[in-house]
Order: structure tokens, then C-alpha cells, then sequence
């Protein structure tokens, strides 16, 4: 599963998530809103965009400490791990963001620099 993939089958594959929330979206190219919902699971967050046939994973929204990406990233590392693994970025000096090929992928730091979630987002 990657961001850009229709995932309405695949939402229920993850159990039943906590809450769920939306709010109104960009328009298409056709003059078609989108809603973007947020669907709210213990360690992750779904965001999709929903037009009137089909639902879009935009973003995903992961707080699991075993979570690790393809270049050894998880919950609870520095900075320093992060830019070791990736390289140097532009940063806020919370949010670490760098792109792939599919769009990009980010690290936010909380008060004590460590990572508290990863988010990926892809580009439309």
C-alpha cells in the first residue's frame, strides 16, 4: 500500500479503526471536491480523499515503535539518525521531510528531538 492507491477494500484489512473525521477537500481538474478523511487506528492515521466513485490514500500517519523503514528509521531516534540515513534537508527543525519517487516521505520530532511519528504522502 502506497499513497496514491484507491483503498476502499482496503481500510476494513486493518480492523476496525477508532474514530474517523472529515473535512472538505481540494478540487479536481472536473470541478469535483474531494473529502478528506481522516481514519484514526491505535498506532496510525489514514488520509484519504474521497470523490464521488472512488477513495484515494493520500497520507499515512505511523506512531508504531516497531515500524522501521527500508533505511532502519523507527519511533524514538534523533535527528542525527535521521539525516545519518537520508541526508541533510531543509527543516524546521521539527518536521524532516524528503522526497521519493512516489512522492515523499517525512519525520516529526517532538520537545525532546526524538521522532514521535513518520508520515509518507505522495504527489498528485
Amino acid at each position: 500500500m502506497t499513497p496514491g492507491d484507491d483503498i476502499i477494500d482496503l481500510i476494513g484489512s486493518f480492523g476496525d479503526y477508532e474514530s474517523m473525521t472529515y473535512t472538505a477537500g481540494e478540487y479536481r481538474d472536473d470541478g469535483i471536491q474531494a473529502e478528506n478523511r481522516h481514519y484514526y487506528f491505535t498506532d496510525m492515521e489514514l488520509i484519504t480523499f474521497w470523490y464521488e466513485d472512488e477513495e484515494i490514500l493520500g497520507e499515512i500517519i505511523i506512531k508504531d515503535s516497531t515500524f522501521t523503514t527500508s533505511r532502519g528509521i523507527s519511533i524514538g531516534m534523533t535527528p542525527d539518525d535521521i539525516i545519518s540515513a537520508y541526508g541533510i534537508c531543509d527543516s524546521d527543525g521539527t518536521i524532516y521531510m524528503y522526497q521519493t519517487d512516489t512522492g515523499y516521505i517525512y519525520f516529526h520530532t517532538d520537545e525532546e528531538e526524538c521522532i514521535d511519528y513518520i508520515g509518507m504522502h505522495g504527489i498528485y
